[in-house]
């Protein structure tokens, strides 16, 4: 009688164990079909369908999923080939120019890219996508996270364009933005709290004191926001850790001059729910900031707010690990070349005299505010 036992609950478990399978096949399936990815925000998933869309017009392929995947079956190697194409093409192009733009200035990019990209039928379907990314290793690594996102049986057929883009990898290495000071990131809260600009002033604060992405900061609202004695707490959206993981993200704020300015800052805020109206006002407002300030030269950018505020923070305790858990970073390798390199660059920032005046200025006049 025991043994029918033991065979009926085997035959149980294997049945269960078929049924579970069943149901991640068909869960496969229609993420495949439908392409159910909660790790790709809405900017990306935009910026992803414009250079596939390019690239797929240019190159003569299928954008729709039905009909690559019917390509793919009768030709499997048709996607690789053409991605290496246009990889191979940026890495002769990029190699052989000498217009390689270091100081961050995108614009110049941006212009020069069509004549660099002339020649290859692929390879132009980087021209017109507004790129945002200083090198061609940016246009590759988006073409690559389009393939494998629009086209998931894909995922494991690019090969041959892996091993380019890892070539195109170590020939442009990612140049990042220089970290703002944490002097600097004063002085233009100052110089916006004395235009009445708190909102802008206290996103600015939240960026650069809460290792914030630029994406977080344009989210902000008022109601993301708790003071509880000597801490705050700020609650972010749609991060990208937090949308890997599907947690809610925060930053949180220990220190008691950094929460009396927060505090400050909510108190005069307007009505608005939203901290930042768009984007493009918060860069413009940004960009004005940095030329009162005589900073426009030296290339900062919102992005700088997060470097500055990981780079501040480490000198500060010298723990990796502590500013990994700050910044919400996954790996703590990641961490430490993206401070180092932060550290590194920071050194060869010097200002003239008449920006430290104003610099000097706009603190001092932020530190008598804070300290009444």
């Amino acid at each position: 009688m025991k043994y029918f036992k033991d065979s009926a609950s085997t035959v149980l478990a294997i049945h269960r164990v078929k049924t579970l399978c069943k149901r991640r096949t068909a869960l496969r399936v229609r993420s495949d079909e439908h392409q159910l990815d909660l790790g790709v925000g809405v900017q990306t998933r935009k910026r992803y369908n414009k250079i596939l869309s390019h690239f797929c017009a240019s190159s003569s392929l299928p954008f729709g999923r039905k009909k690559a995947r019917a390509l793919f079956s009768n030709t499997p190697g048709m996607y690789d080939l053409a991605a290496c194409e246009f990889i191979n093409h940026l890495y002769h192009a990029f190699s052989k120019s000498n217009s390689k733009s270091r100081g961050g200035e995108r614009e110049s990019y941006e212009r020069d890219l069509p004549k660099i990209l002339s020649g290859s039928p692929s390879a132009t379907a980087a021209v017109g996508l507004g790129v945002h990314h200083i090198y061609g290793v940016g246009v590759a690594g988006d073409l690559m996270s389009a393939l494998k996102d629009r086209f998931p049986f894909l995922r494991r057929h690019l090969g041959e364009a892996s091993r380019g883009l890892g070539i195109l990898h170590r020939l442009e290495p990612p140049v990042r933005v220089l970290p703002l000071p944490s002097s600097a990131m004063y002085a233009m809260v100052g110089l916006l709290i004395s235009f009445s600009l708190w909102n802008l002033a206290l996103a600015v604060v939240i960026g650069f004191c809460g290792y914030i992405r630029p994406g977080e900061i344009y989210k902000l609202r008022r109601r993301d926001f708790s003071l509880s004695g000597k801490l705050c707490t700020v609650a972010l959206r749609d991060t990208k850790t937090g949308k890997s993981k599907g947690i809610a993200d925060c930053a949180i704020l220990d220190q008691p001059k950094l929460v009396a300015l927060v505090t400050l800052c909510l108190s005069r805020c307007g009505s608005d729910e939203q901290l930042v109206l768009t984007p493009d006002f918060f860069r413009a407002n940004f960009q004005w900031a940095l030329t009162q300030l005589g900073l426009a030269s030296y290339g900062f950018e919102v992005r700088s707010l997060r470097r500055g505020g990981a780079t501040h923070d480490f000198q500060h305790h010298g723990s990796y690990h502590l500013c990994a858990e700050r910044g919400r970073w996954e790996s703590i390798d990641t961490c430490r070349i993206y401070i180092q390199d932060a550290v590194a660059s920071l050194v060869a920032v010097n200002f003239d005299k008449s920006t430290c005046s104003k610099i000097g200025k706009h603190s001092a006049f932020l530190g008598k505010l804070v300290a009444r």
